[in-house]
């Protein structure tokens, strides 16, 4: 239970970055801190990014031992919530 609790939180949070980077792509003011996507990346990259993301972070996590599967999936979301925060605190929105 707990483990599965934690690759849920994984991906809610990696769903919400990538709402947030959708955000960025189709509102000009902002930009992308992240060097791989470019400051103004399109929505296109944005999604071909994020699907590559939530693949490789699935991957991983499920086909690592069971003691590594909780560090690392804590580890992915607390990134995830540092940046998800510090997008909101500049004004960019969980947009759907």
């Amino acid at each position: 239970m707990k483990i599965l609790a934690i690759w849920f939180m994984m991906n809610a949070l990696t769903f919400a970055d990538y709402r947030q980077t959708i955000y960025i792509a189709k509102h000009p003011a902002y930009h992308e801190v992240n060097p791989i996507l470019g400051e103004h990346p399109s929505v296109g990259k944005v999604n071909a990014y994020f699907a590559a993301s939530f693949a490789a972070k699935n991957i991983v996590f499920w086909t690592l031992p069971d003691k590594y599967k909780a560090p690392f999936g804590l580890g992915m979301s607390a990134i995830s919530a540092g940046l998800i925060i510090h997008n909101n605190c500049v004004g960019i929105k969980i947009d759907f």
